[in-house]
C-alpha cells in the first residue's frame, strides 16, 4: 500500500524538478541574452554627428594627399632640403592645416617621426 502511495509522490516530485529546471535554465538564457544584446549596443561608439565626421575624414584625406604629392617631387633628391623646398612644400600644407582648424573648428597639426626644430614637436 505504501508502495502505491510512494511512486505517484516519485513521479510528482521528478514532474516538478523536470519543470523548475526548464524554468531556471530558460530564465539564465533570457537573462544572458538580454545582458549580452546590451552589452555589444554599450560597446558601439555614439557619434552624435556621423556626416561631421565623413567630413572630416574626407579633409584630412585630402590634405595628406596634397602632402603626399608635394613631398613627392622631393624623392630621388641627393640635395639636403633648403628653406625654399619647406616653403615650397611643407608650408603650403600647414597652410590648408590652419585653414581646416580656423573654419572647422578642429585642431590640424602636422606631425612627424623626426622633427628637424624640437620645438614644433607636438605636445
Amino acid at each position: 500500500m505504501v508502495n502505491l502511495i510512494q511512486k505517484p509522490f516519485q513521479k510528482l516530485h521528478q514532474l516538478v524538478l523536470t519543470i523548475l529546471v526548464k524554468f531556471v535554465l530558460l530564465m539564465s538564457f533570457s537573462l544572458l541574452t538580454i545582458v549580452w544584446s546590451h552589452g555589444i549596443t554599450l560597446a558601439a561608439p555614439i557619434i552624435p554627428h556621423p556626416e561631421e565626421l565623413v567630413s572630416a575624414v574626407q579633409e584630412i584625406e585630402a590634405l595628406d594627399a596634397m602632402r603626399t604629392g608635394l613631398a613627392s617631387t622631393l624623392k630621388g633628391s641627393t640635395e639636403e632640403p633648403t628653406k625654399q623646398t619647406m616653403k615650397e612644400v611643407c608650408r603650403p600644407v600647414g597652410m590648408k592645416a590652419m585653414e581646416l582648424s580656423k573654419e572647422n573648428g578642429w585642431q590640424v597639426k602636422q606631425i612627424a617621426n623626426k622633427y628637424r626644430n624640437p620645438d614644433h614637436a607636438a605636445l
